[in-house]
């Protein structure tokens, strides 16, 4: 029973301090947009920081010094009558002569779990949980004290008064890291608040950056990019169901290259990276920025299996009508091995009739669903089918028999279906042409057209596959690449 009530404790100590956490993340983020120097008071009686939330504040606080917003935090259970020290030291001298009273065996409770209780009750001290979010930011606790004015007037003057100092570092290398800092003032005695430190990362001005994602973007940024792991990428400007225009991001990278790190004392085996996408305009500024960290854990029976297939990585933001660039990485943590590329797209927008065209998709296979949400805008969802875009591999004769291809259009509602061509497309001149035959509009005036082209009709070599559709005098072009090899 007592196993029990802990193990909830620590449960519900977990869910309060990732709520917290998550909460004030987004708020970080909202902030990162304004420009200047920004703050954030936080009124907590504690802040729940147990060993699985330590990583979150961790990502928190490295977010909010890369926004310029300070922390501020205010112990709301104000003036104790009894010293939270002592509170603390009660407890720990619990579970001391908890350790050292035998049991009927002859041992005592000595164990890593009092270990790990200890610093639990370390960490559930406001003095300890709050300052470790506010002084890492440049900001401070204000703690034991029912005159709330003073506090605020401390914030106040912290804000107005301060100093802004530039650094640029010797070393030119980016990689990611977290590098400390520490300014001191060794002629005078006086108090210093200031940030302790920054990841080291080319261009993250506008858009937060995340403490996992710091050696990933280091990899787009060097030069050549990094090839040590294989890495596929694709951009694709679509529409959505209801005909809207929408983006989907598509990178993968094989499970057998990143690493699987067996643990022979639990039995299980443990792998740590990360896959970033970011998204840039015309301009080259970043408009997107979206990653997953995969620490995956299993048993290690398991570990051959985990090991086969592909790791995918999906989103589908919306964007203007627009050139821009997509430029992914894959970090390995544990092996420190990176590859990285960039895939340029477009975003089109409607004609001057109301004509809208997806991009061409070549599929490289499909999956039935079950159940379709109505409301699920997927722009890779064609009725109950969902497709998978082929990511640059060839066609091999030996093995393929045809080309699968979608497109998806949108018309004025009420209008009928537009005629189409698909055009082969060798050396820059067409080889071969095939009118294709589009259904009937649906009430929204969007068409999907599933097909495919028998790979016979390909020789070995480079080819386009060129769509083209026209709509009364509208004419519409959709191009991509076709690699046949033997």
């Amino acid at each position: 029973m007592e196993g029990t009530r802990n193990s909830w404790q620590r449960l519900a100590r977990e869910q309060k301090g990732f709520a917290t956490t998550n909460a004030l993340l987004a708020v970080v983020r909202g902030l990162a947009v304004l420009p200047g120097r920004k703050a954030i008071i936080v009124f907590a009686e504690r802040l729940a920081i147990p060993d699985a939330v330590s990583a979150r504040l961790k990502v928190l606080i490295a977010v909010a010094n890369a926004a310029n917003v300070t922390v501020y935090t205010v112990d709301a259970e104000g003036l104790r009558v009894h010293s939270a020290d002592a509170e603390t030291a009660q407890q720990i001298r619990a579970m001391g002569n908890a350790g050292l009273a035998l049991k009927d065996d002859g041992s005592n409770g000595s164990s890593l779990a009092t270990l790990e209780s200890n610093e639990d009750v370390l960490r559930k001290d406001p003095r300890t949980s709050l300052r470790l979010l506010a002084e890492p930011t440049g900001g401070f606790l204000i703690n034991n004290t029912n005159d709330l004015s003073r506090g605020m007037a401390a914030i106040d003057k912290d804000r107005r008064f301060h100093y802004l100092l530039t650094y640029t570092p010797k070393n030119q290398h980016y990689d990611g890291a977290w590098r400390a800092l520490a300014v001191r003032v060794p002629s005078r005695q006086v108090q210093i608040r200031s940030r302790t430190g920054y990841l080291a990362v080319r261009g993250t001005t506008g858009i937060p950056l995340l403490s996992y994602e710091a050696p990933a973007l280091a990899a787009l940024n060097a030069r050549p990019l990094p090839r040590q792991l294989p890495l596929k990428a694709t951009a694709l400007g679509l529409l959505s169901r209801s005909g809207e225009p929408r983006v989907a991001v598509i990178v993968s990278t094989d499970a057998s290259a990143v690493t699987f790190t067996p643990n022979t004392a639990n039995d299980a085996f443990v792998t740590d990276f990360t896959i970033l996408a970011r998204i840039k305009d015309a301009q080259g500024a970043v408009v997107r920025k979206a990653s997953e960290p995969y620490r995956l854990s299993g048993p290690i029976a398991d570990l051959g299996s985990a090991r086969r297939g592909e790791v995918l990585f999906f989103r589908q933001p919306e964007l203007p009508p627009g050139s821009y660039l997509l430029e992914a990485a894959v970090h390995d943590a544990i092996a420190n091995a990176a590859g990285a590329r960039f895939v340029p797209f477009t975003v089109y927008g409607a004609g001057p009739k109301g004509l809208l065209v997806s991009a061409l998709v070549l599929v490289g296979r499909t999956e039935h669903v079950a159940d379709v949400r109505p409301d699920d805008a997927n722009p890779l969802l064609a009725g109950d089918v969902l497709l998978y875009p082929r990511l640059g591999e060839p066609y091999r004769k030996s093995a393929d028999k045809a080309v699968p291809f979608f497109v998806r259009v949108k018309v004025a509602a009420g209008t009928p279906a537009p005629g189409a061509s698909l055009v082969l497309v060798k050396n820059g001149q067409p080889a071969a042409s095939v009118p294709l035959e589009f259904a009937a509009p649906n009430a929204l005036g969007v068409i999907d057209h599933l097909a495919q082209l028998p790979l016979d009709a390909f020789a070995v070599g480079d080819f386009v596959l060129r769509l083209v559709v026209q709509d009364g005098g509208e004419s519409v072009t959709r191009e991509t690449p076709v690699r046949v090899v033997q």
